[in-house]
């Protein structure tokens, strides 16, 4: 959630109706996914009978999608990628840690924008 809004707008869950690696996408869709559609009411939540393996995939307010495939779920599996991508921006995970501040100065110096680096070669 990003200032109030929940950034995931919309989910689809790919599934079989008939093969043996999607029995726990069918159980979560069976047991699970109607008290996780009364929770969270602003996500729109779809369901497609494909004949390839589990798929969710997330749909994002800034345009982004995530799709996420899932071998041989158990229904719990399925519930916790739901859970993860609604809990997500939709932005590509960045490093905390990008800037360093420190005290100590440079051992190679500052940064000059008018050193000539053709002429020290």
């Amino acid at each position: 959630m990003q200032n109030g809004v929940w950034q995931l707008q919309k989910i689809t869950l790919r599934y079989s109706r008939s093969r043996e690696h999607s029995r726990g996408a069918r159980e979560f869709v069976e047991n699970s996914l109607e008290s996780f559609k009364k929770q969270n009411p602003q996500i729109e939540v779809t369901t497609v009978e494909t004949p390839h393996s589990v798929k969710v995939t997330g749909y994002y307010l800034n345009g982004a999608k995530r799709p996420i495939v899932v071998r041989n779920p158990t229904a719990q599996d399925v519930s916790d990628k739901f859970t993860f991508l609604r809990n997500q921006c939709g932005m590509k995970a960045r490093d905390p840690c990008l800037r360093v501040y420190t005290n100590r100065r440079s051992i190679q110096g500052v940064w000059q924008p008018d050193v000539d680096y053709a002429s020290s070669k």
